[in-house]
């Protein structure tokens, strides 16, 4: 009985034999293994140093479209890393840049809007100069089509920006984050997260106030929000009763972007190094 519990308590017992005294070594060695085991794994995808000083980039079926610092159109596959040029058009005037229904479209200062080919870089004009004057923010949740004007978060059924359904009241003049996936919205605001009802307006808190006071970054997968917050922490939110688990307190210290793609998690740090952010939460949190 008294091996058994030397066996568990190497520093508490002391060792009865020689055989005894050569295991605690090998006790104290296992130890430290499970303590330093990491949750969160960062795995390289590729760099994107092209996006350095580019308009904008679009998430969309598996790759991440972007505009680089000459505005042309870079496509990366985001299982390979692979990055390919698309067409040959410099898009020097954008005013926003976002993904609907399996197309990319960009938006110019004048109102204009094309529509582009997301095999081929190919573009034609879907929207004549004058649409979208008054749009401060144009939004995707899946399918569907939104703009933020004055204010107020409104539906569109079409490219034309003059017809269009307003949901809820103006809450939406102060800068903000939105996180989006194919059939919800969020946004932090004042350190505190709401999800924003995408056929109301509504706005509802998810838990705590100013429970987010670091927040630098955010995705939403499911029912779980993933945010790096100040100064280098990945933190998991279950969106039903907003608890909050740290996953990881060292890789994300030098953030970029945080976005969501097929139920997968990427991140772009300050290198433009693209990473898969693969998480085990089973495992032990890393030691401090």
């Amino acid at each position: 009985m008294s091996s058994l519990k030397l066996s568990f308590f190497p520093t508490f017992m002391p060792a009865k034999n020689e055989h005894m005294k050569k295991l605690i070594p090998v006790l104290f060695l296992f130890l430290p293994l499970s303590i330093l085991a990491q949750s969160v794994t960062l795995k390289p995808v590729c760099n994107v140093s092209f996006m350095r000083g580019g308009k904008g980039s679009v998430r969309l079926n598996g790759y991440l479209y972007s505009l680089d610092y000459y505005n042309a159109l870079q496509k990366t596959n985001l299982s390979t890393g692979e990055t390919t040029k698309l067409g040959k058009e410099f898009f020097t005037d954008v005013r926003f840049f976002f993904g609907l229904r399996n197309k990319l479209y960009i938006v110019e200062s004048s109102g204009a809007t094309k529509q582009i080919d997301t095999n081929t870089g190919e573009w034609n004009l879907v929207m004549s100069s004058g649409s979208w004057v008054e749009v401060s923010r144009i939004i995707t949740v899946g399918n569907n089509l939104y703009s933020v004007k004055n204010g107020t978060l409104c539906q569109h059924y079409t490219f034309n920006s003059e017809k269009y359904k307003e949901l809820g009241d103006p809450e939406f003049f102060t800068s903000m984050a939105l996180m989006y996936t194919d059939s919800t919205l969020h946004s932090v605001i004042d350190k505190t997260v709401y999800r924003i009802e995408i056929g109301t307006g509504e706005w509802k808190k998810i838990a705590t106030d100013k429970a987010w006071r670091n927040f630098s970054a955010g995705a939403v997968i499911g029912e779980k929000l993933f945010s790096v917050e100040n100064p280098s922490s990945l933190v998991v939110t279950t969106l039903k009763d907003g608890v909050r688990k740290v996953l990881d307190e060292k890789q994300f210290m030098q953030s970029r972007m945080l976005f969501p793609d097929n139920g997968k998690l990427y991140y772009i740090n300050n290198n433009y190094e693209l990473f898969e952010v693969v998480i085990d939460e089973t495992a032990p949190k890393p030691a401090s």
